[in-house]
């Protein structure tokens, strides 16, 4: 099948049977897609797994706890790597480009959430067209189907009860205060106002998304 998303068209003639996710949500939804068995790796890991997917997440090889490189990608010998589109970079950190492993057979699948402008429809987008690539489209409904279902009654309980709030992401480092801006994660932005918050930082230069800022600007905000 042809696979239309961020960055090029991708053509799949076969379901994929060696699956790295260059991050820990991927690996989660791809279980839940019932492909824990395709999974060849997972690196990238950043909390804890919901307990009901934990037993089957646990039997995925883990390549690095942080972000994992080319080689120590490659060595997993993947048909297919899926995942974040910042982490497709020719660095130490990335797994490669989407040229580079293309060029050496690997197939390559970045999150239509990834793209600018991508709203919570994306992941939707992204379950439908995993659910063809892998030729599971009745877990590709049965989990679109849950999530519309859980959207549906935040916003409900919400409506007309909750005032909207604002957020900050902020992190503690060496002393200093940063903020994730957030400025081209539409997709979080999206997500977060279903909940009545919105990003404080959202307008921020789209050149800095991440900032450090001074205990008395961030009170400001």
């Amino acid at each position: 099948m042809m696979a239309t998303g961020h960055l090029s068209s991708r053509f799949f003639e076969a379901a994929p049977k060696r699956v790295v996710a260059n991050n820990q949500s991927t690996a989660e939804l791809l279980i839940r897609l019932g492909l824990t068995d395709t999974m060849a790796g997972v690196a990238a890991l950043y909390g804890e797994t919901s307990e009901d997917i934990a037993e089957e997440f646990s039997r995925i090889p883990v390549l690095a706890n942080g972000y994992v490189g080319k080689e120590v990608t490659l060595g997993a010998n993947p048909d297919l790597i899926i995942g974040r589109g910042d982490l497709f970079a020719d660095a130490e950190w990335g797994v490669g480009s989407v040229d580079e492993l293309n060029s050496l057979g690997i197939r390559t699948y970045i999150f239509n959430t990834c793209k600018r402008g991508a709203t919570v429809d994306a992941l939707f987008q992204d379950i439908e067209e995993l659910g063809k690539i892998f030729s599971v489209q009745d877990h590709a409904l049965a989990f679109a189907d849950s999530l519309h279902s859980r959207i549906n009654h935040l916003t409900d309980t919400l409506s007309g009860v909750a005032p909207q709030l604002t957020y900050a992401y902020v992190s503690y480092s060496d002393g200093d205060l940063s903020v994730y801006s957030a400025t081209s994660d539409t997709f979080q932005n999206d997500a977060l106002n279903m909940i009545n918050l919105d990003n404080a930082f959202k307008m921020q230069p789209v050149r800095s998304h991440w900032s450090s800022l001074s205990q008395p600007i961030l009170m400001f905000y």
